[in-house]
């Protein structure tokens, strides 16, 4: 019956007897009549009831539709950024390499884990004499961590980049268990020897937080470990926008206070300046129309930066722009010596393009590295929008057959370590975010 749903949802705010009576009421009600209640012969009636509204009658959530939120809201957590944790527990009936009863078989070892995750990797505590160490030790991986000092074309520093927990988690989980050969109690002598390893699929976690996992070994023995994340920086929705290729402006304002280079006075001072600035990305450079006698340039100029490599092709993407810093540079212009003279330093200063990923535009000012600031407006634009097949388009398209080739060659000795990697997963690993790391990509992996 409608009514019986809209009752129940009151259950637990009610007492007992009210709802009692109210269920009385309500069946009344449907009978067209007030027996039950109304009447002198009800025992009830002389207790007064007190009104409660009966919530309007409900349908019961579809489970599907709860189902597919879910995904959703996983999906959307996997976009962002974090901590991929692995809970090493213990192994069990791992290989022997130690004859500790001098029976002439060998039935311990001194095992040891190495954990490697990407280019990150740790290491276990030893358990000494065992075949069923017990470690219950921690570790975290949360990607990629060092970026190169100075960034050259075709290759973006990525400075302060880590992968999304999709990428972390899709990323093979590589265990390698040694024994420790301690030689006179000194580990600098040791001959460790390999007890078996294992590749671990952590593709559960791509449905679940935390999942317990039983990995057998190459040789004998399983280990057994938790593998769960956390997200650490939530999504960005522009992420996805960035993906694509566009345009970094470049609005520089003014500066103030610069350093003096010139004596304008003949009292032996320095007090002035014909400064003038270079704007640097990577190896593209622009630069600023020089103003005459001031440390106070208002400059109020603007510079475009598009990622086009004129050498090898190609284009960088609004994330690879943004992962690489801009660089500054004020000079002051010798206008008194052109052929022989030199234009004299008067500052620089580095300018993080990261706040941009978090916006379309901001305005800066950032200090020069001697005395003085300048003021800039930084914003972007999309004009070739990112799609998601376009990586194994390209690679068709890509002169360099080699690239290719690579490309089914990685795919299959992935399938044959039991990853289902599909051509155009491979083709994105592999074509990175420009033609220069396509043209070496084998190198990278």
């Amino acid at each position: 019956m409608a009514w019986s749903n809209g009752i129940a949802l009151s259950w637990q705010a009610e007492s007992a007897q009210v709802w009692l009576l109210r269920l009385l009421r309500a069946h009344s009600t449907a009978l067209g009549g007030s027996a039950l209640l109304g009447g002198e012969s009800s025992p009830l009636s002389a207790q007064p009831v007190p009104w409660v509204p009966v919530p309007a009658a409900s349908t019961p959530a579809d489970p599907t539709s709860l189902s597919r939120q879910a995904a959703g809201v996983m999906r959307l957590a996997l976009k962002g950024r974090g901590v991929l944790r692995i809970r090493l527990l213990r192994g069990e009936g791992l290989k022997a390499t130690a004859d500790t009863t001098k029976d002439g078989e060998k039935d311990a070892s001194d095992p040891y884990c190495e954990l490697t995750l990407g280019e990150e990797e740790e290491k276990s505590e030893t358990i000494l004499g065992t075949l069923d160490p017990e470690w219950d030790e921690l570790f975290e991986f949360r990607g990629k961590k060092a970026a190169p000092a100075s960034a050259k074309k075709g290759q973006p520093t990525m400075a302060g980049q880590r992968p999304t927990m999709r990428d972390l988690i899709s990323t093979p989980l590589r265990l390698e268990l040694s024994h420790e050969n301690r030689m006179m109690g000194l580990n600098m002598l040791a001959r460790n020897k390999n007890i078996g390893n294992a590749t671990v699929d952590l593709s559960p976690l791509l449905s679940s937080h935390e999942v317990p996992l039983r990995v057998p070994l190459s040789t004998q023995g399983f280990l057994e470990i938790v593998a769960s994340w956390e997200v650490e920086e939530e999504y960005n929705p522009l992420e996805d926008e960035l993906r694509g290729n566009g345009v970094l402006r470049v609005h520089l304002h003014s500066g103030s206070s610069l350093k003096a280079a010139d004596d304008t006075t003949g009292d032996g001072k320095a007090d002035n300046a014909d400064p003038y600035c270079k704007l640097t990305i990577a190896d593209w450079k622009q630069q600023t129309a020089t103003c005459d006698q001031t440390l106070d340039p208002e400059w109020d100029e603007r510079f475009e930066f598009r990622g086009l490599d004129e050498i090898y092709g190609g284009r960088w993407s609004l994330s690879d722009l943004l992962s690489t810093p801009l660089e500054l540079g004020i000079y002051d212009e010798d206008r008194l010596n052109l052929f022989f003279g030199t234009n004299n330093q008067l500052g620089v200063a580095t300018v993080d393009l990261a706040p941009l990923r978090l916006a379309r535009e901001t305005t800066v000012t950032v200090p020069l590295n001697t005395q003085g600031n300048v003021t800039l407006t930084l914003s972007w634009e999309v004009e070739e929008p990112y799609v998601e097949g376009d990586a194994e388009a390209f690679a068709l398209e890509a002169k360099d057959v080699v690239l290719w080739d690579a490309v089914e060659t990685i795919r299959e000795r992935l399938h044959a370590k039991g990853f289902d990697a599909d051509k155009e997963r491979v083709a994105a690993m592999v074509i990175g975010r420009d033609v220069v790391p396509r043209r070496f990509a084998m190198d990278e992996i």
